[in-house]
C-alpha cells in the first residue's frame, strides 16, 4: 500500500500554499540508489520490524488515529473495516472493495454522491494509514527490498512493484542503530524530484506495543499524526459504534 496520487497532489498544493514549494525548487533530484537484495536486506527488514513492533502490530485488533487533524479514523483491523470522518461526513468503508455506507451528519447518502465519497475515503485511508504504519509494510505483497550503503550506514530500499496507483514507487528507510526509522527518502511518480526526505520522529509506544512516529518533517512542512491509540477491543478506545463491529 502506497501514497495515493490524489493525496500527493494535494500535498504539493499544500506546499505551494504554505510557501514550501522551495523544497522542490531548491532540492536537487537524486537518482534512485542501487541496492542489493538477499539475506542482508531481509535481516535489516527484520531489524526494522523488531524496532517498530511488528509482532505487536500483527496482534493489534483496533487502531485509532487522526491525519493532519483533518481525517479521523477507527480501523477494525480484524475485519479490515474502517470508519473515516472529516467535516460532517462519516464513511464506513470496506477498503478491499471500496464498498460501504456514507452519512452526512445523520442522513445516509446514496448514488453518485455516495460513490464519490467512498472513493475519497478509500484514497484517504490508503494514504493516511501508510504514513501511520509504512515501516510495517515493507513485506507487503509486491514489495522488493534491497540493502543500500549510505553515508549514514545501511539503509533499506523498499519498492512497491504492484498495487496502489503508481507501481514502481520506492522508499529508502534510514535507520538508527536499533533499526528504528528516523527518516525516509521517496522516489514516487507524482513528485517532481527524487529523494525527497521526510523525518520520522517523535515516536510514541501504543498500548499494544507498536512504535508510531507522530511527526514527519521536510523543511517547513510537517505531516502530523495525532490521537493514536492501538487496542485489542473497541471499548478500550472508548468508542461505541455498533456499525464498526457488525
Amino acid at each position: 500500500m502506497k501514497l495515493k496520487r490524489v493525496l500527493l497532489i494535494l500535498l504539493i498544493v499544500f506546499l505551494a500554499l504554505a510557501g514550501g514549494l522551495a523544497i522542490f525548487v531548491s532540492t536537487s533530484s537524486e537518482d534512485l540508489p542501487q541496492g542489493i537484495s538477499g539475506p542482508q536486506a531481509e535481516a535489516l527488514t527484520d531489524k526494522m520490524f523488531t524496532a517498530v513492533g511488528k509482532e505487536a502490530w500483527d496482534s493489534t485488533k483496533f487502531v485509532q488515529w487522526s491525519f493532519r487533524d483533518a481525517n479521523h479514523y477507527v480501523w477494525n483491523k480484524d475485519k479490515h473495516f474502517v470508519r473515516v470522518k472529516w467535516d460532517n461526513i462519516t464513511v464506513y468503508l470496506h477498503p478491499a472493495d471500496k464498498s460501504g455506507r456514507v452519512f452526512q451528519k445523520a442522513t445516509e447518502l446514496d448514488g453518485d454522491e455516495k460513490s464519490a465519497l467512498l472513493q475519497k475515503a478509500w484514497d484517504s485511508f490508503n494514504n493516511d494509514s501508510f504514513w501511520l504504519i509504512a515501516p510495517l509494510k515493507a513485506r507487503d505483497p509486491g514489495t522488493e527490498r534491497k540493502l543500500v550503503d549510505t553515508e549514514q550506514g545501511p539503509a533499506l530500499l523498499v519498492t512497491y512493484t504492484s498495487g496502489g496507483t503508481t507501481p514502481g514507487d520506492s522508499y529508502l528507510w534510514l535507520l538508527d542503530d536499533s533499526g528504528l526509522p528516523y527518516a525516509w527518502k521517496m522516489w514516487v511518480q507524482v513528485l517532481p524530484v527524487g529523494g525527497l526526505k521526510f523525518t520520522w520522529e517523535n515516536y510514541v509506544a501504543t498500548r499494544t506495543g507498536v512504535q508510531i512516529a507522530l511527526d514527519h518533517r521536510a523543511e517547513s512542512l510537517n505531516v502530523p499524526i495525532s490521537g493514536v491509540d492501538f487496542a485489542m477491543s473497541l471499548s478500550d478506545l472508548n468508542v461505541s459504534d455498533t456499525l464498526l463491529v457488525h
